[in-house]
């Protein structure tokens, strides 16, 4: 079913507690452990006026994110037809959400707001909304019903965040989204068995083929064939990245699944911390068979955006269609130990180096605490995809454990040591026959002990790593 809007519930939002929205926090009291007297005297006499100012900033922020709804009376789509997505749509509009997202940040930065004033900003804004305009036509590539064409999804079934997030990759490779200068420069990279190949997403920024096309997702049953590194699908270049020569900006979407039938206690903490990172663009996730768009955390609730409220459709096609419908000031929050355990995380980079900033701090985000390094829910590895799957190493390359990167071995049963240049255990240096027999040998032997070790502490909560 789909909810009703009411008016804002600041009531239900702590003041004793940090709000987080996507890198962003208001009202972050200091650790009362390190409050000194002075300081706790001024938390105490905080007014009312001053804690409704930080809800207030909060508001704004969130009224600021673009929420993509349920629409009714829009142009048929799919046969039998339908003329509204109520009841099935609910993912494609959470993918929308953390793409436009990803839009908003990149057009317009992080710190945007709505009701500015500046026609310019505004502008942008609406046209970021109009890509997403309900109608199968070029000016909205990233429709629903374009998305359900490249997707090859029949309309009136549900679908999982590994689907939609290769759908909003593959849309972004269209005729459509070329035309349009906004999107030249932007590509999206799907994290494959929970392993982000650092190298397949370096190629796409510098607008390369990285030789990785038409390995299939394996999520699940919703597998499609696809390439989520490089230059893929006919998206080749010569290494200069954009038509100035800037890297291009890669939205980094990793579905995992952080449970069987519910999300593991254990990674709790990983999937708050990761809304606290500025580079995060949000959450494809929610309740099994109801999507939400999760932007923020505060305590042990996530916030999100639902989409769950069916509304006219608007021509977006006209220069100034509304825009009220596409901004909500009614957050809401979720005890994070409902969510379902499969989900999509997204990230922002804007080029190589921006990413290996980020990467450590995800990493250690992505480990939960006291597991001393183990059952990460996702790895970084160096390499690319179709190196591991097709067992190819660079002849100068000299492959060692590395406890800092790591790579999954592709069977979606979990995550294992990744690889990088140097010596052998011995201190020796291994030739490229001899490593690579080392690595796949060292690979299955610590995914089999991983998992039997994780069977035993966890028996029913076994975490299968691919979404």
């Amino acid at each position: 079913g789909w909810i009703i809007p009411v008016p804002t519930l600041i009531s239900t939002f702590s003041t004793g507690e940090p709000l987080w929205i996507l890198g962003r926090v208001y009202h972050a009291p200091a650790p009362r452990k390190r409050r000194s007297f002075m300081a706790e005297r001024s938390l105490s006499l905080a007014t009312k006026e001053d804690k409704a100012e930080h809800l207030a900033d909060f508001l704004s922020d969130f009224s600021s994110r673009f929420w993509l709804t349920y629409r009714r009376k829009f142009a048929n789509v799919g046969d039998p037809p339908y003329s509204t997505d109520t009841g099935w749509g609910c993912m494609i509009r959470t993918g929308q959400m953390i793409l436009a997202q990803a839009l908003c940040t990149l057009l317009l930065g992080r710190d945007w707001r709505i009701n500015l004033g500046d026609r310019q900003s505004e502008g942008v804004s609406r046209k970021i909304v109009s890509l997403f305009g309900d109608r199968l036509a070029d000016h909205c590539p990233m429709s629903l019903h374009n998305l359900l064409n490249v997707g090859e999804q029949l309309p009136g079934k549900w679908l999982g965040p590994a689907r939609i997030s290769h759908m909003l990759r593959k849309v972004l490779l269209t005729e459509a989204c070329r035309r349009i200068p906004e999107l030249n420069d932007v590509r999206i990279y799907v994290a494959q068995d929970s392993t982000v190949y650092k190298g397949d997403v370096h190629d796409l920024m510098l607008g390369v083929d990285s030789g990785s096309a038409g390995w299939s997702t394996g999520n699940s049953g919703n597998s499609s064939t696809s390439n989520s590194g490089g230059s893929v699908d006919g998206d080749l270049g010569d290494g200069s990245g954009t038509q100035d020569g800037r890297e291009r900006t890669v939205l980094v979407l990793v579905p995992v699944r952080l449970g069987r039938s519910h999300l593991n206690p254990i990674y709790i903490p990983c999937v708050e911390t990761m809304l606290t990172l500025d580079c995060c663009v949000g959450i494809i996730g929610g309740r099994p068979k109801h999507s939400v768009y999760f932007i923020g955390c505060q305590g042990s609730d996530l916030i999100y955006l639902d989409p769950h409220y069916c509304q006219d459709v608007v021509d977006t096609a006209k220069p100034s269609f509304p825009m009220t419908s596409y901004h909500c000031n009614s957050p809401r929050k979720m005890p994070v130990k409902n969510i379902d355990p499969s989900c999509a995380f997204g990230f922002l980079f804007s080029g190589r180096r921006d990413m290996e900033q980020w990467c450590a701090k995800i990493t250690g985000c992505a480990i939960p605490p006291m597991q001393q390094d183990r059952y990460p829910i996702f790895t970084f590895s160096e390499q690319r995809y179709a190196d591991v799957e097709h067992g190819y190493r660079p002849p100068h390359c000299r492959l060692v454990p590395s406890p800092v990167c790591s790579s999954g071995d592709g069977d979606g049963t979990g995550s294992a040591a990744g690889y990088s240049d140097g010596e052998g255990e011995s201190g020796e240096f291994m030739t490229p026959q001899a490593s690579e027999m080392a690595a796949n040998q060292h690979l299955r032997l610590q995914l089999q002990q991983q998992q039997q070790q994780f069977s035993d502490e966890f028996p029913d909560d076994f975490v299968v790593m691919d979404a």
